[in-house]
């Protein structure tokens, strides 16, 4: 995926931030299927993490294909969360969330 694979070998640093960064955005994806509430939050991360990944091919440490990958993935993704809080707050039936 890395241009440079090496990167996370010389830079124990950086696979610890990304392995927290990877955690923390996991456990709001998670927590936001009890709580209705954090789906504008659970997008947020996606929508972060496209940002992410354009600066990274930016700055040349990544490949074009998984860079448009990942973005593409992860604003749909954001997009669809969006749409399911507001479906939940509407009321509409078939939304799972809790109230």
């Amino acid at each position: 995926m890395y241009t440079n694979d090496t990167i996370f070998k010389e830079h124990s640093d950086s696979a610890r931030f990304f392995s927290y960064w990877i955690f923390t955005n996991g456990i709001v994806r998670l927590i936001s299927s009890t709580d209705s509430s954090l789906y504008f939050l659970a997008s947020l991360t996606y929508f972060t993490e496209s940002v992410v990944f354009i600066r990274e091919y930016m700055m040349e440490k990544m490949k074009l294909l998984n860079v448009v990958f990942v973005v593409f993935t992860s604003f749909i993704l954001g997009v669809l969360c969006l749409f399911y809080r507001n479906t939940c707050e509407r009321g509409v039936n078939g939304c799972f969330a809790p109230q």
